[in-house]
Order: structure tokens, then C-alpha cells, then sequence
């Protein structure tokens, strides 16, 4: 003998399963928003470094060997979130920056 479901049931389980699949959707959505946060922080951060090193190519004549140096141009470095990779060639050519979330 089949048990035949009433309407309001039925209604109820499918208002169930769209809440759930909110919910579902809603968790994603933020987890996905806040990676993406975070990869354009280092990149902000990257060319907040940059624009410091064409103000100080301006002013100076050439890039700094360190970028420890930048910090006379303001930059201030969080070393307890993120990781600076610095790459100099040459004074005349501008340094490769890398910033990565620790």
C-alpha cells in the first residue's frame, strides 16, 4: 500500500531543500569573496611597493638595492602576514616584487 504525501508536505520539503541550497550557496559565495580579497591585497600591496620605487627612481636616479629602503618613501612592511621577495638586477632597472600571503 502506497502512502500517498500531502501538499503541505511536499511544500515543506522543497522550501527545506531551497533553504539548504541557500545556505549551501551563501558559505561558497563567501569563502570564494574572501580568497579573492586576499589575492588583491598582495597585489595592492605589490604596487604600493612598486609606485614607491618609480618615486624613488625619480628623485634618486636609480632603484635601491634593498627593499628595506622603500620605507623612506613611506611603505610600511607587515612581516607577521606577509612574505616580500625582492629581486634586483640593476640600478637602472626596475626590481621584481613578489608579495605572498603567509
Amino acid at each position: 500500500m502506497s502512502k500517498k504525501m500531502d501538499p503541505a508536505s511536499i511544500a515543506r520539503i522543497a522550501i527545506m531543500v531551497l533553504l539548504g541550497f541557500i545556505v549551501f550557496y551563501s558559505i561558497f559565495s563567501m569563502i570564494g569573496y574572501g580568497k579573492e580579497q586576499m589575492s588583491r591585497q598582495t597585489s595592492d600591496i605589490e604596487q604600493i611597493i612598486r609606485r614607491a620605487l618609480v618615486q624613488c627612481y625619480a628623485l634618486e636616479g636609480s632603484y635601491p638595492t634593498d627593499i628595506e629602503y622603500v620605507k623612506t618613501y613611506g611603505v610600511i612592511f607587515n612581516r607577521d602576514l606577509y612574505i616580500y621577495h625582492y629581486d634586483w638586477f640593476s640600478s637602472n632597472m626596475m626590481p621584481n616584487v613578489i608579495v605572498l600571503k603567509k
